[in-house]
């Protein structure tokens, strides 16, 4: 009887249970569990990242100098040693903190603000610790540092020797370095004694240019210039600074030279080598300058405009040498005047042209009257034919176009020749004056 009441005792204990522990109560239960046991493990992770780590270390933080200009300008001293020192530096601060910073977001330095004496002094080294941070130990914890007294000097900045592939005839006339469009010849460097002390001369490092063959300007930056020992070795630049000076520009006057032929032009084309023989003294002269003005002087150089029919005969004609602006003789003073030697291979002949042979040329139909009869024309010819030559072959012809008052008007007059001997044949105005007296009638 007693197993029995135990039993139904049971199950009326489990039947209860089960009526309390409904799925929607069941559901909640589960979740409040788990969200304790999320909130344990938050508490576990803040506490422990709140916890203070001692002495966690950070290697190579560098060294910084503070007040390097203030040290300069009030008391005329520069640091030569002790820059480029790096440091280890021990920290203390909450791990989560700790295991984001790195050696950058430490700050050492020295304040040189207080030193005021050239020499090695024996100066401590201070720590900016990121916030929340503190700096237990700074390995060294002070080093040297030399002060010297800082100078200016001025160096003369020599000619640079730029790599560049001259062909024949070029060569390199000047190297200038300009800065504002004044001319650089002496540097003002500033820094150390001792080491403005170890210069012993400046120059200008280029780059390769491989062939040139025209002037051109380079731009550089201060940096491309460069000091040297005594024993022709590069200073660095560490703490000697270049007053004044930016960028600055290279000039490189290139120049070529050539022998050039001298020649004579001819204005109406009636020489050759059958008719005329000219010669020049010098044949040839050698000049230079800018390529492009040289090579712009052509194969050959005329001195002169030779009017052939102002050459009656045989003469030397002395003309001053001219050369375009820009060049110039290789040997200044060899050569002032060119002599045009003329030596005519025709002949020579007077010929009296008739008036049936005057053309006039009357568009405004004025009435007029030829005074002259006849008109004499010196003419020159090849050899075979200049007896050949009659006075029906020779034509002169005037225009009445633009006389405008009646009475008597001396017209000049052009001369022509029949198509039979064209341009073998010209004629002489040296001295002459080829003029027609028409009366012009009202």
């Amino acid at each position: 009887m007693s197993e029995l009441n135990a039993s139904q005792t049971i199950e009326t204990q489990t039947s209860k249970l089960a009526r309390f522990f409904t799925p929607a109560r069941r559901k909640s239960i589960i979740a409040f569990c788990l969200s304790v046991i999320a909130a344990i493990l938050i508490w576990f992770f803040v506490s422990s990242a709140e916890v203070e780590v001692e002495g966690t270390p950070f290697i190579d933080v560098p060294v910084a100098f503070l007040n390097i200009n203030y040290l300069r300008d009030q008391y005329q001293l520069s640091v030569i040693s002790g820059e480029g020192i790096a440091v280890d530096v021990t920290l203390r601060g909450p791990r989560a903190m700790l295991s984001r910073i790195n050696s950058q977001d430490i700050r050492v330095y020295i304040d040189l603000a207080n030193y005021t004496e050239a020499g090695t002094h024996h100066m401590e080294l201070n720590v900016q610790a990121p916030f929340g941070t503190t700096a237990l130990f700074v390995t060294p914890n002070f080093i040297n540092v030399t002060l010297d007294r800082t100078v200016n000097r001025t160096v003369l900045l020599e000619d640079p020797v730029p790599d560049i592939t001259i062909l024949e005839g070029y060569s390199i006339e000047s190297i200038v370095a300009r800065h504002n469009n004044n001319i650089i010849r002496n540097l003002t460097v500033m820094g150390p004694e001792l080491e403005i002390n170890r210069i012993h001369r400046a120059r200008l490092n280029l780059d390769p240019m491989g062939v040139v063959t025209e002037s051109r300007t380079l731009q550089l930056s201060r940096s491309s210039i460069v000091l040297y020992d005594v024993n022709d070795q590069p200073i660095a630049m560490t703490h000697l600074s270049i007053q004044g000076i930016d960028t600055l520009h290279v000039d490189i006057n290139v120049v070529l030279e050539r022998i050039i032929p001298l020649g004579v032009a001819f204005e109406h084309g009636l020489f050759n080598s059958g008719n005329a023989v000219i010669t020049l003294e010098p044949p040839a002269i050698t000049v230079r300058g800018e390529p492009a003005l040289i090579r712009a002087m052509g194969e050959e150089f005329f001195v002169y405009m030779l009017d052939e029919k102002l050459i009656g005969s045989n003469r030397t004609v002395f003309r001053q040498l001219n050369l375009p602006s820009g060049v110039a003789l290789s040997d200044p003073g060899t050569v002032q005047n060119v002599a045009i030697e003329i030596d005519l291979r025709n002949s020579r002949r007077i010929v009296t042209v008739p008036s049936s042979n005057f053309i006039i040329i009357n568009p405004n139909n004025l009435s007029y009257q030829i005074i002259d009869n006849a008109i004499a024309v010196t003419i020159r010819a090849d050899n075979a034919i200049v007896n050949q030559i009659s006075a029906n072959d020779i034509f002169l012809t005037i225009d009445l176009t633009y006389v405008e008052e009646s009475g008597e008007v001396i017209l000049a007059a052009q001369v022509t020749f029949s198509a039979e001997f064209g341009d073998r044949v010209y004629e002489i105005r040296e001295n002459i004056a080829y003029e027609i007296r028409v009366l012009i009638l009202e």
